[in-house]
């Protein structure tokens, strides 16, 4: 009938949102019998605790309209759902190897098992994963390798099977790469430290991964943006200009990744006073003067105890031939009494085995800082030399990485925001779009205009989202070339939480709210009452007497001519 022909959106509809429309509809009416008939399942997420829906509902009471609460389901269904489709901390670039992680959750009430989650990378179908075992109300997370060949926007995107729910079924993720990431390195002029960590970097070799180093020394920091780096790294700096300061924690609120690697060259007071500054700078922890790891001939403790972190997985478990071999000789201390405050998000996350702090992190801004108390190069220890160093600088970028192309989730319904420069693209745009209701033609074509912003930029929004699925903006270039730009639009996985609030609770919740509760197989029984009262009747007496008097209306003002008789006894025809 006409509710399966009707094609509806995927936005998260929210019943308050209808019923603010509902009194801004009604006005001030007078003198008028007001019907409102609220359709839905009455989900646990806006019916538990339904305070603003209660607020409206009060105002249709005061009002004097009739409310009448028409539940559509009988019952609660499983359903599972994909929460999250995101890569996981790391390097991406053209041609490496990097990870996803894909999240379903179950909103049923017995457990799922054995659910598989089909992939597909640009468009092409890949081995799927499967997830042994998700409890009711419990999300589980599943990771995946992936890895292009080509630079540019990439399309990832993971399904599960039919269930009570299909929207919530697949959920799509826009990933960028570049050919290479580029990083950052800090050194003194003869860049020894540095060196080392290049080529940590950058091995070669059949594996690529993805790094291009950079060695600069520090007025470099002042002199150029910083933004396009993936991560910086400063190894055995004496001090920094506050400029290059400046630039540095800049950086850092912005979402970048800093490491610094000390050294001989180092001065601990310098770094108290313009880089730590009592806790308010971008360096984690107070130093004291450097000194060395005495040797310990009783015990056979490793020097280097790292945490468990991402950094040091190639030096986490007890039976690591690496870690025993890492060798301290001088390091950094701190004072006696320092311990980070309960509420900072400083951290220790390497030890000696003297129980000193070796490598310490903190948040600055959105970005993060790890900072290691002793050199990069083998001055002071040596890691430099060992296997493991190359893996660890690898893992220290992925931690950091910051490119300022995470990919963003964007729910159904949210505008895509472009901004362009008014002198290398033109203000027409197209974009392709998703079509929920098409297997054919599954994308269609659709147009719009930048407008010029009062910074004299190009502002590009495209509000057209009611489907989840992936975007593209294609630009032209005033010199005619073309450009694509790629968006993953979702839908709200909370959308797939199925659980309701029956007609007792809901009576409970509601409160001295006045309505009529009735299941929507019941429903044909008042249909009536939508208009107020039934006039169908009514209107086809109406419609019978109308044409029954223009029937006697023509007869009696047409022409009849008079009826001829027979003569008596005579017969014939007349």
């Amino acid at each position: 009938g006409m509710l399966q022909r009707l094609q509806t959106s995927q936005t998260a509809a929210r019943a308050v949102h209808a019923l603010e429309a509902v009194n801004e509809w009604l006005g001030s009416a007078q003198d008028e019998r007001q019907i409102v008939y609220i359709i839905s399942d009455f989900r646990t997420g806006e019916w538990d605790e339904p305070t603003e829906l209660q607020t409206h509902l009060a105002e249709l009471n005061r009002r004097e309209a009739e409310i009448h609460l028409v539940n559509c389901v009988d019952r609660t269904r499983s359903n599972l759902a994909i929460a999250s489709l995101k890569p996981t901390e790391g390097i991406r670039a053209r041609d490496v190897p990097w990870m996803m992680e894909v999240a379903v959750r179950n909103f049923g009430p017995t457990t799922a098992k054995n659910v598989p989650v089909l992939l597909e990378e640009d468009g092409h179908g890949r081995p799927s994963v499967t997830v042994a075992e998700i409890p009711p109300g419990k999300t589980v997370t599943e990771r995946f390798q992936v890895r292009f060949r080509t630079a540019g926007d990439h399309r990832i995107a993971a399904r599960l099977e039919g269930d009570a729910v299909e929207a919530d079924n697949s959920r799509f993720a826009a990933v960028g790469l570049p050919a290479e990431v580029p990083v950052l390195l800090i050194d003194q002029p003869d860049a020894r430290s540095a060196r080392y960590i290049a080529a940590a970097s950058a091995p070669g070799g059949p594996v690529r991964t993805g790094i291009r180093p950079q060695i600069e020394t520090p007025s470099y920091l002042a002199r150029q943006p910083l933004d396009k780096y993936h991560a910086i790294i400063l190894t055995n700096i004496e001090r920094l200009d506050p400029p290059a300061i400046d630039a540095l924690e800049a950086y850092l609120r912005a979402g970048g990744g800093v490491a610094l690697f000390l050294g001989g060259q180092s001065d601990h007071q310098t770094i108290n006073a313009q880089w730590y500054r009592d806790g308010d700078g971008f360096f984690p922890v107070p130093l004291s003067e450097a000194t060395s790891l005495m040797v310990d001939r009783l015990t056979r403790a490793p020097d280097l105890q790292p945490a468990e972190h991402p950094i040091f997985r190639i030096l986490a478990g007890e039976r690591n031939s690496f870690v025993a071999t890492v060798l301290v000789q001088r390091y950094y201390g701190v004072p006696e009494d320092w311990a980070p405050a309960s509420d900072s998000t400083t951290q220790v996350i390497a030890r000696l085995r003297n129980g000193a702090p070796l490598v310490v992190e903190q948040r600055v801004g959105d970005g993060r800082v790890v900072a290691f108390l002793t050199s990069a190069a083998p001055t002071w220890n040596n890691w430099a030399r060992n296997p493991s160093f190359v893996v660890a600088v690898q893992d220290l970028y992925a931690y950091l990485a910051h490119d300022g192309s995470t990919p963003v989730d964007r729910p159904v319904g949210a505008s895509l925001e472009l901004s362009l420069n008014t002198e290398e693209y033109r203000r027409r745009v197209r974009f392709d779009v998703p079509k929920m209701h098409s297997e054919e033609a599954p994308t269609e074509a659709a147009f719009t205009d930048a407008t010029l912003t009062p910074d004299g930029s190009l502002a590009v929004s495209f509000a057209e989202t009611d489907a989840a699925g992936f975007y593209q903006a294609d630009l032209t270039r005033t010199d005619g070339a073309e450009e694509q730009r790629l968006f993953a639009v979702n839908v709200d996985a909370a959308e797939g939480d199925l659980n309701t609030v029956s007609g007792p609770q809901l009576a409970t919740r509601l409160g001295d709210v006045k309505y009529n509760y009735v299941q929507a197989s019941s429903f044909q029984y008042t249909v009536s009452e939508m208009a107020g009262y039934n006039v169908s009747q009514w209107l086809l007496y109406l419609l019978v007497a109308m044409l029954i008097g223009e029937q006697i209306l023509a007869y009696f003002t047409s022409y009849h001519p008079p009826a001829r008789t027979k003569a008596a006894g005579q017969g014939g025809t007349p």
